[in-house]
């Protein structure tokens, strides 16, 4: 998809993101991302994953990361949930509801659906 400096962070310093990449914009500056990977469905039932990925989404956005080589801390401005699963409405809803209101635009919820689109636009195209 064109993005640069991809890397799989996952662990205990993760702070939410299991996977940073970046783009350069129209304007020439570097976008950060924060992609947060989970298996399976998740739905927005009481004792959810919802109240898990709302902490995730909240470290992922407020601490920093470093790129390799880098000493520089750099800040995410947008947010991928991306799970192999599917997202109830219920969960989008309960996940759009309790995030900060600043940040709505920011996150995107990619499932099963969604990322196969995007591997046959991307992956299978090339």
């Amino acid at each position: 998809m064109g993005f640069l400096f991809v890397r799989y962070t996952h662990g205990t310093k993760e702070y939410g993101k299991d996977f940073t990449f970046s783009e350069i914009t129209s304007f020439g500056n570097y976008r950060h991302y924060g992609l947060q990977a989970k298996a399976g469905n998740i739905s927005g039932g009481v004792n959810s994953q919802i109240d898990e990925l709302i902490g995730q989404l909240h470290d992922a956005f407020s601490m920093p990361f470093y790129e390799l080589g880098s000493n520089e801390q750099r800040y995410i401005s947008n947010f991928v949930i991306a799970i192999s699963g599917i997202f109830t409405e219920n969960a989008r809803e309960k996940i759009v509801e309790k995030m900060p209101k600043g940040l709505i635009g920011s996150v995107y919820f990619l499932d099963k659906y969604r990322i196969n689109e995007l591997i046959e636009r991307y992956w299978n195209n090339n």
